[in-house]
């Protein structure tokens, strides 16, 4: 009876691998669709990157950076202009002591840079308007409505 029953376990693990072996184009089918849907969602990603850089309005490459000012009523401010059009300023005002983050939107429409941030007192929005009077590669000078200038150097 012994050689029997070692016969039908034979009989059992040769069909066990005949099974196993049949498995092996539907494991390597099932490995092709993940690798074509990961590839696919890759394409997908890089797309939607391209069309956001494309077509989203955001800022002149020469305008995005860190600024600090130079002179005037805000001097040592760092302004930071990022590409998708925020902008953050790093307020320093040595002999006043004091320091502060404003965070804003900025437009630009030409020479126009339009400045839009939510008061914290009143929570309604306010915009500020400046003039590009110059700029160059690493510096920039604005003019705001009362006729003030102020120096922007580039600092990255």
């Amino acid at each position: 009876m012994k050689r029997r029953d070692r016969g039908r376990k034979l009989q059992r693990q040769a069909t066990t691998t005949t099974t196993v072996a049949d498995a092996g184009p539907t494991a390597s089918a099932g490995r092709r669709r993940v690798l074509l849907l990961a590839v696919l969602f890759a394409a997908a990603v890089l797309v939607a990157f391209l069309a956001y850089r494309a077509f989203l309005p955001g800022l002149p490459d020469e305008i995005v950076g860190r600024w600090r000012v130079q002179g005037g009523e805000q001097a040592g401010a760092v302004l930071d202009f990022r590409r998708d059009g925020s902008f953050q300023a790093l307020m320093d005002w040595p002999g006043k002591g004091e320091k502060g983050v404003v965070e804003a939107r900025v437009e630009v429409d030409g020479e126009t840079i339009r400045f839009i941030s939510m008061n914290p007192i009143t929570k309604k929005e306010e915009t500020k308007s400046q003039t590009i009077k110059q700029r160059t590669p690493n510096e920039m000078v604005l003019e705001d409505q009362r006729g003030a200038r102020s120096k922007l150097v580039r600092v990255e």
